[in-house]
């Protein structure tokens, strides 16, 4: 289902209002279909209308497991979409801890999956921290600490993206196999188009 500004964030999320906070989950999260997204809190977030939207206080003791899943698998949330022209996603305070993460295939992440910037899209991220251990098949192609893979700016259009990360850190063990693009923090970064990260 689609929640906007949900108190609780299960499935999607489609985020109109702006702040989705203080959530948490200690169970078991499995995603089975080739196309599922899984998230300790969150499967996908779509970001509408509103400019600025804050995602904060969330936490994760769970495993989770993207069985089939080809998209994104995170401890917090598994893939955040960037769908309006412009606008502005502060990430504060997401905490994965204890529960295993693993993917078979795709992007997978301690606290997100996969996160696609669009254009004119400002990404900031403090004080979120995973320490959960992340396991991966060998097709997986973008595994992190923090976030599996961003794809930032539109090849085909002249718009720019941001990416701030500050006091956030991972101490999670990667067990990759023989797959591609691991990453302490970031797996794989895809700049396409005018990017700005710090």
């Amino acid at each position: 289902g689609y929640f906007g500004d949900a108190p609780i964030s299960f499935g999607n999320i489609v985020l109109n209002m702006g702040v989705t906070t203080a959530n948490s989950n200690s169970g078991t999260i499995t995603a089975n279909a080739a196309t599922a997204t899984a998230g300790g809190i969150v499967g996908q977030v779509d970001v509408l209308y509103n400019p600025t939207h804050t995602i904060k206080n969330l936490t994760n003791t769970g495993s989770v497991t993207g069985a089939g899943a080809t998209a994104g698998v995170g401890g917090i949330i598994g893939i955040i979409n960037h769908v309006s022209s412009s606008a502005t996603y502060n990430l504060t305070s997401l905490y994965s801890n204890t529960g295993t993460i693993t993917g078979t295939t795709g992007y997978t992440g301690g606290l997100i999956g996969f996160v696609s910037q669009g254009t004119g899209l400002t990404l900031t991220m403090t004080s979120c921290k995973s320490s959960s251990p992340i396991s991966v098949g060998a097709s997986a192609t973008g595994t992190g600490g923090l976030i599996g893979e961003i794809v930032a700016g539109a090849a085909a259009q002249n718009n720019s993206a941001t990416t701030t990360i500050t006091k956030s850190w991972s101490t999670s063990t990667i067990s990759a196999a023989s797959a591609t693009n691991v990453g302490g923090l970031i797996g794989y970064y895809l700049c396409q188009q005018d990017v700005t990260h710090t």
